[in-house]
């Protein structure tokens, strides 16, 4: 799964992780992949094959068992599809799509939830962007200026353009984000074809990973930097690939879940007239007419 960030992956990847013919990586996002340092959490990232492998160590050994992981920003990447099919050259690809008005506030609602991002207000967040991206990036908050520049980021037209460049389009599938909110369990049905599984009569269908915002950013920073000076090295010396959970307990203590406002007015005006030739891509690209993203 390789994308894109903030259009439901989490959830689908969850779900999937408890068929019984598929095995999914935890972390779910390991972004090994990601060779150029476009990668959302430094935190979690695998930086070595051998890491890489300690992941799929425990697949079962199973006729018709699939192992999959599900890392956001790998279509993004200029670099990661080619990178998967040196490493796996029969590799399958599930792409989330979503509208890039939504995509664009959700993911900067995201960043600024990991401390990556200064300023919380995404009106000033997108004018800025290229500005706010490459000051991040000095700062040390960011390993690559692209990560806060969220034209790149949600331009899913070109993205999925470049993949079918190197993937067959039998080897990818599809989704998008509506639908997955109109009938999940349709879209879930759908995936487990494509991927050749059986139906597991799943009928529950909770959401993962919505909107977030900090009760407390300063907690936010102590345990990202506990994580990465810590309990990191720690974790390497002893060659673990777990820790006690407590950094996770204290994340999850500091997150509220909030609705997102739709963006309206000269800063609606200005994101469609942005996206408009990337979501007519995108049309072409899937067949399905998404004029109405832009309504």
């Amino acid at each position: 799964m390789v994308g894109a960030p903030k259009c439901g992956t989490t959830s689908l990847a969850g779900y999937l992780a408890e068929h019984p013919g598929i095995f999914m990586t935890d972390p779910k996002e390991p972004s090994y992949f990601c060779k150029d340092d476009l990668r959302m959490n430094e935190l979690r990232k695998i930086r070595t094959l051998q890491e890489y492998q300690r992941l799929l160590a425990n697949v079962p050994r199973a006729d018709g068992l699939l192992a999959g992981e599900a890392s956001t920003l790998y279509l993004a990447s200029p670099n990661a599809v080619g990178a998967i099919l040196d490493y796996n050259p029969a590799a399958v690809f599930v792409v989330m799509m979503r509208n890039p008005l939504e995509l664009a506030q959700s993911y900067h609602s995201e960043v600024v939830y990991a401390g990556m991002q200064k300023v919380a207000d995404f009106s000033k967040a997108w004018r800025e962007r290229t500005t706010i991206a490459h000051g991040a990036a000095s700062d040390g908050l960011i390993p690559d200026p692209r990560l806060l520049d969220y034209g790149y980021i949600c331009k899913l037209g070109d993205q999925l353009e470049r993949l079918y460049q190197q993937v067959p389009r039998e080897r990818v599938h599809v989704i998008f984000l509506e639908d997955m909110k109109a009938n999940v369990r349709e879209v879930y049905e759908n995936t487990l074809r494509f991927l050749g599984q059986p139906s597991d009569g799943r009928v529950d269908f909770p959401v993962l990973n919505q909107r977030k915002e900090a009760r407390y950013r300063w907690l936010v920073k102590l345990v990202r930097t506990c994580a990465r000076d810590v309990a990191r090295p720690i974790k390497a010396r002893l060659g673990l690939s777990h820790g006690t959970g407590l950094l996770r307990r204290l994340e999850h203590f500091n997150r509220v879940e909030v609705e997102q406002a739709k963006p309206d007015g000269a800063l609606r005006d200005d994101l469609i007239r942005f996206f408009a030739d990337d979501v007519k891509k995108l049309g072409r690209l899937t067949g399905r007419d998404l004029t109405h993203w832009l309504h």
